[in-house]
């Protein structure tokens, strides 16, 4: 019995060697990204839904219009960027209006729900993502028509930071909103 479980154990072994395993990298920021979930919305949460159209001044995104765009750029990032797809200059317009189509204008339990599940397929991609595909590179160039002409080829793990800095960037204005609506925003959620 002894000899069998070795064999087995040997088998198995041999089997994975040479398999790539996840990216560690990837699972660290599946687990930031699980806590950036949950201090997303607990703040989203906060905001009273008929304040969700508050915008300090003209020219800004409203309270909702923030936390829609967290969830059409998460949405976009992941199954576009992450998941590896290309996408011309001329797909990236009508690409990202359908997903912002799907998401604009809801009520807020439903828009919750839509950031919640977005949330969910970026912690999902990036426990599945290899560090072969980290390496990755991804160019730019030319598209979105309104980023800067010069954008560098990157990683996707550099790419993967700037998902995280792009959602911190939204969120922190969204607590921004809440002070100036006299809102004590949810305590702060280390990684």
């Amino acid at each position: 019995m002894k000899k069998h479980a070795i064999v087995i154990m040997v088998f198995l072994r041999l089997t994975a060697f040479g398999q790539e395993s996840n990216s560690s990298f990837g699972e660290e920021m599946a687990s930031i990204m699980e806590h950036m979930k949950t201090y997303t919305i607990s703040l989203a949460e906060q905001m009273p839904e008929e304040k969700y159209d508050y915008r300090p001044t003209d020219g800004m995104r409203s309270f909702r219009e923030q936390t829609e765009h967290i969830a059409i750029s998460l949405d976009f990032q992941v199954s576009i960027i992450l998941s590896g797809k290309s996408i011309t200059q001329e797909e990236f317009l009508p690409t990202y209006r359908s997903l912002k189509d799907k998401v604009v204008n809801k009520p807020k339990a439903e828009l919750l729900a839509i950031l919640e599940d977005r949330f969910d397929k970026a912690i999902e991609q990036f426990n599945i993502i290899s560090d072969t595909e980290l390496e990755a590179t991804h160019s730019f160039e030319g598209w979105p028509p309104f980023y800067p002409k010069d954008q560098p080829v990157t990683t996707l793990r550099t790419i993967s930071m700037g998902v995280r800095d792009h959602i911190t960037h939204h969120r922190a204005q969204m607590i921004v909103y809440l002070r100036l609506n006299d809102i004590k925003p949810a305590s702060y959620r280390l990684y």
